[in-house]
């Protein structure tokens, strides 16, 4: 519970968003998974060479929790990343007669 949303926070700072998730062996209303919205990724095209990098770049955060600085410096990576997919790739397109 607190250390997901420890994590969740610090990834937040760098333009990272999750979500909290319920865990098979968490009990009531603590929920310490974390989930990473990959179907919204890939909808806008990132493939897994992107989710890698994206992946390292959470690394950075979490295993610099102390270091503000860090935060900041990696949620500027993701703002030029991100800038480079904001068109819909893979979507339903209805079927006109």
């Amino acid at each position: 519970g607190d250390h997901a949303n420890k994590v969740k926070d610090d990834l937040e700072k760098a333009n990272i968003i999750l979500s909290l998730c319920h865990m098979p062996e968490d009990e009531g209303e603590t929920e310490t998974g974390l989930r990473i919205g990959t179907g919204e990724m890939t909808r806008m095209g990132m493939t897994e060479d992107v989710m890698t990098c994206i992946g390292e770049l959470m690394a950075r955060v979490i295993n610099n929790y102390e270091d503000e600085q860090a935060a900041i410096q990696v949620g500027d990576e993701v703002k030029e990343l991100t800038a480079l997919y904001q068109e819909q790739k893979y979507c339903y397109q209805p079927v006109t007669k």
